[in-house]
């Protein structure tokens, strides 16, 4: 398929991840993602399949990015939590959400294809993922704790339809006509960290110790299986399906991130032990990100995303 279709296809994909949910479209992924190990197991042609559904439709920097982008824009329209990833945009009944999703999942797949094309020693998926959030943030998140932000969204209170965009009076960016329209820079509060919630972590015994145990279990396992198959996904694959049960219990602990760093980690330098440590590194990344950037920010920003970025531009460069 040519990129003109494989656009049009992410278009798709991106509504259909926000009416899914971030969440249920990942695990849908995984699934994918071991429906296709499954049948390359069984020497079929996977080629199709893995452009098509793997590597657009449901695709995270694709799919994902529109159930993200989705919901920050349901947040500013109603009372739904922007920064939820495990609930369907379906509930809202807007179709605004679904359209900004659409749009979000076409420039994920955009990037992707960029930071291909420029050929970086990184994760592009993530980069992709983590650049969409950065982005949305800066539009539509706010600082710790709440409050406005960044983009002044004026609708029309009958039919719910925007009647206009424009940046907020302070929060406009340096240079150009907008600085000269009287706005001033961007404040950061977006993207400041609420140390409060970090805090109250690391004062945490239990919850360290589980993250810990979770984390060495899973790059442990990761690290293993990776090293005897040789194959680097199945892992991620495994624990993006165990997020089923996230769906169940908020307190379930995601660790697809650790799984995927410790796989990339083991194939790049045939170290179990570094592998194991790299993927632990990874998880309380993810952990310390998701604590102090995600909580009633009106946005999310992936903290697996962003932990995959860091430690697969250290491992493709270093290994």
């Amino acid at each position: 398929m040519g990129f003109e279709q494989m656009l049009l296809l992410a278009l798709l994909a991106g509504g259909c991840g926000a009416l899914m949910g971030c969440t249920q479209q990942f695990i849908a992924y995984g699934m994918a993602g071991l429906i296709g190990l499954a049948m390359q197991a069984c020497g079929a042609d996977t080629a199709l399949f893995d452009d098509v559904v793997l590597n657009c439709f449901l695709l995270p920097c694709v799919s994902s990015t529109g159930a993200m982008v989705g919901a920050a824009v349901a947040g500013k329209r109603s009372s739904f939590p922007g920064e939820e990833m495990n609930r369907s945009l379906g509930l809202v009944k807007d179709a605004w959400p679904l359209i900004a999703g659409s749009v979000g999942g076409a420039l994920g797949y955009v990037l992707i294809c960029a930071f291909n094309d420029l050929g970086l020693t990184i994760d592009t998926g993530a980069l992709s993922f983590m650049t969409m959030c950065l982005i949305t943030r800066a539009l539509l998140g706010t600082g710790p704790g709440g409050g406005r932000s960044n983009l002044d969204l004026r609708i029309d209170p009958m039919t719910g339809v925007v009647l206009s965009v424009r940046l907020r009076e302070g929060a406009g960016v340096s240079g150009g006509a907008i600085v000269r329209q009287g706005f001033h820079p961007m404040p950061a509060a977006a993207f400041a960290c609420d140390m409060g919630h970090v805090r109250a972590l690391a004062h945490d015994g239990g919850a360290l110790a589980l993250h810990a145990a979770t984390a060495v279990l899973v790059a442990g396992s990761s690290a293993l299986v990776c090293d005897w198959t040789g194959i680097q996904n199945v892992a991620f694959y495994v624990t993006a399906v165990l997020l089923t049960f996230a769906l169940i219990s908020d307190g379930f602990i995601a660790c697809h991130h650790t799984a995927l760093v410790a796989g990339y980690a083991v194939i790049a330098t045939g170290s179990v032990e570094l592998a194991v440590a790299l993927g632990v590194a990874a998880h309380f990344t993810g952990l310390f990100f998701a604590e102090g950037f995600n909580v009633r920010r009106g946005t999310h920003i992936d903290p697996p995303a962003v932990a995959i970025a860091i430690f697969s531009a250290l491992i493709f460069t270093l290994a």
